[in-house]
């Protein structure tokens, strides 16, 4: 490479919250933001080993004073900030900057593919000393690019293209399409924007090519791997079809499908059902403290008089209503006790109703009654209706399934109505039936009202039942690493 060829890196400022959000909670933010630094680091430790002029665009002023800033200006890296309203403008000034700055080649790469071999990089040098109009690409396997090189100025390859998308790359090739110029596909590499991302890094042939990344990596999840997760399941005590004898034991294997993703996970049952239900309450309270995570399984109906709703037997009998009232009386306590020692907890259908109860919400009691709802019941004691669903992406709940949509397993008649206070709405179903809840601050509880066990006996999985429970269980882990190691 010579001094005329010119390497933009766009990156921003590494800030807990603000990078690499799509992989919490699978990393906290205060990891993924750690992760993100090692990017960058290992991006501009490769690219300046070359005799190329190296620019840094970041998304916003450095302060000097930082580690970042301080090893940037070791590399003698220009840092420039990113002007324009969205990224394509970043992009298009950032190439006008370098041509107007007199160099003749001039590619722009990120850091989110910090093992991407330098041979693409030189490779995308190497046909731009064609004399004649030349553009060089590298795509992504996620849809987007991974390089963009010019040795003239093209502002059209910015243009009308949706980026952080799956058609950013197609869109990018109809755009230069259009422009008199050579177009040449270098090969395609990866981003790393989700946790099966981070996976394929870690075992990748060639650790050399990001070190400080992978070494992250590496100790991150050497105190991760096989980690023992002990989590409470109560206990659903209606018969099943082989080879389960109860609903309980198909959460305990639907938990257990989880030891795929590297856990080993022990399941706790929480009975109701005791000859001394006092000494139970006491057990089952005691089991608490050795719990990593509670799960709030599906069952009877929630007893009208928990939450303020005194029924006669006739108006019982025509709202379709059967509690089980020693259950309740058991799990809003454990739900409650949850709750204040900040233990992660999972509802799921009766769960949401009876952790939303716990915390002084109500009921719809009979959805097919007393809304205007569409059919939210089973198909038959073993069988589940399924209804489409949209969850906010921006909720806690939204970015643990990450999808915005999917089919749902739904096999209720009740469902929350009053939201307790200290949680909110996640999800709502095209009828108005509230999906999911979760905190509205930090702690840790997630409440969905499908069955995504259900979905898993009944080989229906997507995001809403695998995505959820890979999640799930990665921020329990994430949560157990950070409490072991603050206590040791």
């Amino acid at each position: 490479m010579s001094s005329k060829n010119a390497l933009i890196v766009f990156f921003k400022v590494p800030q807990a919250g603000k990078v690499k959000t799509r992989l919490s909670p699978f990393l906290s933010p205060e990891e993924a933001a750690r992760l993100y630094t090692y990017f960058i680091e290992d991006t501009f430790e490769k690219v300046c080993a070359t005799s190329v002029q190296v620019f840094g665009f970041v998304s916003r002023a450095i302060d000097e004073r930082s580690e970042l800033s301080q090893f940037l200006s070791a590399k003698h890296v220009q840092v420039v900030e990113q002007v324009g309203r969205d990224l394509g403008e970043r992009m298009s000034s950032a190439f006008r900057f370098c041509f107007e700055q007199g160099y003749k080649r001039v590619c722009i790469i990120g850091t989110d593919s910090p093992d991407m071999p330098l041979s693409i990089i030189e490779r995308a040098f190497e046909v731009l000393k064609n004399d004649a109009p030349t553009v060089a690409i590298a795509g992504a396997d996620d849809g987007g690019y991974v390089l963009l090189g010019m040795n003239r100025y093209f502002p059209e390859a910015f243009q009308h293209v949706p980026y952080s998308t799956s058609e950013t790359y197609a869109a990018t090739l109809a755009q230069l399409s259009n422009i008199n110029a050579n177009l040449i596909e270098l090969e395609k590499w990866y981003d790393i924007d989700t946790p099966d991302d981070i996976k394929r890094l870690v075992h990748s042939s060639f650790p050399s090519h990001a070190p400080r990344t992978v070494n992250f990596l590496n100790r991150l999840f050497n105190s991760r791997i096989n980690m023992k997760l002990t989590i409470g399941v109560t206990e659903y005590l209606r018969k099943a079809l082989p080879p389960y004898e109860t609903k309980t034991d198909e959460y305990i294997a639907w938990l257990k499908s989880g030891e795929v993703f590297g856990y080993e996970i022990e399941c706790v049952r929480l009975p109701y059902s005791s000859s001394s239900f006092e000494a139970l309450k006491t057990k089952n309270l005691d089991a608490l403290s050795r719990l990593d995570a509670i799960v709030f399984s599906g069952g009877e109906d929630v007893k009208p008089s928990f939450f303020g709703i005194e029924l006669s037997e006739v108006e019982r009998e025509r709202l379709k209503v059967h509690s089980r009232p020693e259950r309740d009386e058991m799990e809003i306590l454990l739900a409650q006790k949850s709750v204040e020692r900040g233990l992660p907890v999972l509802g799921i259908c009766r769960g949401l109703q009876l952790v939303n109860v716990a915390m002084g919400g109500t009921l719809i009691l009979d959805i097919e009654s007393q809304t205007n709802a569409g059919d939210h019941k089973a198909k038959g004691a073993e069988e589940s209706n399924y209804h489409p669903l949209t969850i906010d992406l921006d909720s806690k709940l939204g970015k643990m399934i990450g999808a915005t949509e999917g089919e749902v397993s739904t096999r209720h008649h009740q469902a929350a109505e009053k939201v307790a206070d200290g949680l909110r709405i996640a999800s709502r179903s095209d009828d108005g039936i509230i999906e999911a809840l979760e905190a509205d601050d930090e702690r840790p509880i997630f409440l969905v009202q499908w069955h995504p066990e259900r979905m898993w006996i009944e080989k229906r999985d997507n995001a809403f039942s695998e995505t959820l429970l890979k999640n799930f269980l990665a921020f329990v882990a994430q949560r157990k690493h950070a409490t072991t190691s603050a206590s040791a």
